[in-house]
């Protein structure tokens, strides 16, 4: 876990709290941001939590879920098929990929989701937080003889702002008309992303609000 003096960083391979218990407060927080129509439900945040823990990053203050990410370490295969405008992340682990084992490194990542609670996401850098940690832990888990590659689907202009802070491009449209974005990011690439965002978290937030002492 990362502190901050106000948040603090957790990740899914981790986690203390329940899987049900987790789901729950994950499940609860989409459906306050996106609706129960597109929050991916309880079945499906259980399935990916219990196959891929590495994927999820959770935004604590105060021990109440302030916001989470998850960005699921995927195979080539299947981020192949996630640039399929016929691609439906739902599917992920279930699919005709889902029996291939992802071992570290990792090279090929399907961004899901980032999700912050109302009160956060316009007076803190929470979402910035978030895409720090998953962008430490990328550098952490890259092959350094291999370039990473990063794949999303984006409902709004705040998922394609989210997809482009990792330089991501559009490549297409689903067929529910989702904007399909992927990036190639070499080891300079993602250094620049680093140096990037680190600079902007510090200039959006207060020293009682974040520091980087702990976030190695």
């Amino acid at each position: 876990m990362e502190k901050t003096k106000q948040f603090s960083i957790e990740y899914g391979d981790t986690q203390t709290i329940s899987i049900p218990e987790l789901v729950k407060e994950m499940n609860d927080l989409g459906v306050q941001a996106y609706g129960v129509q597109t929050a991916l439900g309880v079945d499906i945040l259980t399935n990916w939590l219990e196959i891929c823990p590495d994927g999820f990053y959770f935004l604590r203050r105060e021990n109440n879920l302030a916001g989470y990410l998850y960005a699921m370490p995927i195979s080539q295969s299947e981020y192949q098929a996630s640039l399929n405008p016929q691609y439906d992340e739902r599917t992920l682990f279930k699919n005709e990929y889902g029996s291939e084992r992802i071992r570290k490194p990792y090279t090929h990542y399907l961004f899901s989701s980032l999700v912050v609670a109302p009160q956060f996401q316009e007076i803190t850098a929470a979402s910035l937080i978030l895409r720090f940690a998953f962008l430490k832990r990328v550098i952490q888990w890259r092959d350094i003889n291999s370039d990473v590659f990063i794949s999303a689907q984006a409902l709004s202009r705040k998922g394609e702002l989210c997809a482009e802070s990792f330089l991501m491009k559009k490549v297409g449209k689903t067929l529910n008309n989702w904007i399909i974005y992927n990036a190639v990011l070499s080891g300079d690439d993602l250094k620049s992303l680093e140096c990037s965002m680190q600079k902007r978290i510090i200039e959006r937030s207060s020293p009682n609000v974040f520091t980087f002492e702990d976030a190695h």
